[in-house]
């Protein structure tokens, strides 16, 4: 399509046309910040893009002219020609500039005075685009579905990790990024939250547990801590944002999380009316799913903070009392140096092995409620099958540490020493050293196959194959994964 015109407004419309071709709808966008004073840059970008809007119109094409006021955006300088500005910025710098006063008096909020003297402008000179006001439609929950249209766009993987609350969790490079928006409780139970969202800084920090949680920062650093949260951390207080049972009623989770941030943070004893409000509610976590009581707990393991929280007697109780499962806890009490250092270098799966396994069916009991997965289930059988079944094995010699390599694999192996070493009151070194030992060796393999049997033995095929096949792998295995000539002959030849 050759340009109408030499205005560039007429040449930039067929370049347009030309790359995106004929469209039933096209989109034009232009934008700032309401957060200074209006100048004449503010008017070149509007009256660029509504000279192309115009010639696009003239080519016969239909036009949607966007405007978006960023007025969600906060206050990050003050302008010289602000009232009393350095009390001013003194009481709203960082904060949004839809949420402070107008500093003139001519307008509810800092944002509208600003927007509204533009708009005024604009449409005295015929400009009159499609308003956008960024603060209503966060307000509106709108952003989480273009942060999805974002992340997409640029292939990027994300887990609607709590998409309802607005929240969704991309993953970079094995790295998770939970993006999130301002809400406020309108309803909750104990278990589950109605919410809404809001521009309002300090109603989504009402709705936080501790105020060590409640502080933000802007990409430059600059603090928002509505709840003096940072001197709170500073001086290990483990604080409930406002009435500390209201917060726990509202989820009752938030009881583990006080322990965890307790065991984590605390420079302090528990103080005598929070140690009385979890009591009075523990029997709320009977209302909590079994998936979230793992996955926090898992955060308590992951924080390498268990062994600490189990050193507090009240701490003790309250775990004890929620996870009664728990049958041997008290290991975490008496655990030696070398446990203690290695406790965390260990996955999960395993540390429940420490505190589920006994010699009853409380670990079967424990699968079943949590939901453990099979692979994991497979992991802690085993360990109870050689500690607590028919077939306990008591010596860990090197010919019976081999076996069980063979049988069950370097994982499974590894296991079983380390639960002999967690579960003895004294190191034994010789089981660390077959740990070292082990972890640099390859499951031995049978070179003799089905196969060979039938090529160059002359073994028919069926199930005298399997027989001598398993007859060999016996005394293979009992001679230390060795088998000479002379036995495979005598073996083959019966």
């Amino acid at each position: 399509m050759r340009p109408i015109s030499t205005h560039w407004a007429d040449i930039a419309a067929t370049r347009i046309i030309a790359k995106k071709g004929n469209k039933d709808l096209y989109v034009l966008a232009s934008g700032i910040t309401p957060s200074g004073q209006v100048h004449v840059g503010n008017f070149r970008e509007v009256i660029t893009v509504d000279l192309v809007a115009r010639a696009l119109r003239k080519l016969g094409k239909k036009v949607r002219f966007i405007y978006s006021w960023d007025n969600f955006d906060t206050l990050r300088k003050v302008p010289k020609q602000v009232p009393q500005r350095d009390e001013y910025s003194e009481k709203y710098m960082r904060q949004s500039i839809a949420r402070i006063p107008d500093p003139w008096g001519k307008a509810e909020t800092y944002a509208a005075g600003r927007m509204g003297l533009f708009e005024d402008e604009l449409s005295m000179v015929g400009i009159q685009p499609e308003y956008l006001y960024q603060e209503a439609r966060y307000a509106a929950g709108l952003y989480y579905k273009l942060v999805k249209e974002a992340l997409e766009n640029k292939n990027i993987k994300y887990f609607e990790t709590g998409i309802e609350h607005g929240t969704i969790t991309a993953l970079i490079e094995n790295d998770k990024f939970e993006i999130t928006s301002l809400r406020s409780d309108i309803k909750t139970d104990g278990r589950h939250a109605e919410i809404k969202f809001t521009t309002d800084w300090i109603k989504d920090a009402e709705r936080r547990d501790f105020t060590i949680n409640s502080i933000y920062a802007d990409i430059d650093g600059n603090l928002f801590d509505p709840f003096d949260g940072k001197n709170d951390l500073a001086n290990g207080l483990i604080k409930f944002v406002g009435d500390p049972e209201k917060r726990i009623k509202e989820d009752y989770l938030r009881i583990l999380r006080y322990l965890r941030f307790f065991a984590l943070y605390s420079k302090n004893e528990h103080q005598l009316e929070i140690k009385k409000i979890i009591k009075k509610n523990i029997v709320g976590i009977k209302k909590l799913s079994s998936e979230r009581l793992l996955d926090e707990l898992k955060k308590t393991y992951n924080s390498n903070c268990f062994v600490e929280l189990c050193k507090v007697e009240f701490s003790y109780e309250i775990i004890c009392a929620v996870f009664p499962e728990f049958k041997q806890i008290q290991l975490f009490k008496k655990l030696n140096n070398y446990t203690k250092n290695n406790l965390y270098s260990l996955d999960f799966a395993f540390f429940l092995s420490l505190l589920i396994l006994d010699n009853t069916d409380n670990s079967d009991y424990f699968f079943y409620k949590f939901n453990i997965s099979k692979k994991n289930q497979k992991r802690i059988k085993l360990i109870k099958e050689l500690y607590f079944g028919k077939k306990q094995i008591i010596k860990f010699n090197s010919q019976n540490l081999w076996k069980i390599f063979y049988f069950n694999g370097k994982q499974g192996l590894v296991d079983i020493l380390n639960y002999k070493i967690f579960t003895s009151k004294k190191l034994d070194k010789n089981l660390v050293n077959h740990i070292n030992y082990f972890k640099n060796k390859e499951v031995p393999k049978l070179s003799i196959t089905g196969d060979d049997l039938i090529k160059n033995f002359g073994i028919p095929e069926g199930e005298k194959v399997g027989e001598k096949l398993k007859e060999i792998e016996n005394i293979w295995i009992n001679n230390n994964f060795k088998i000479s000539d002379k036995n495979l002959k005598k073996i083959l030849e019966n």
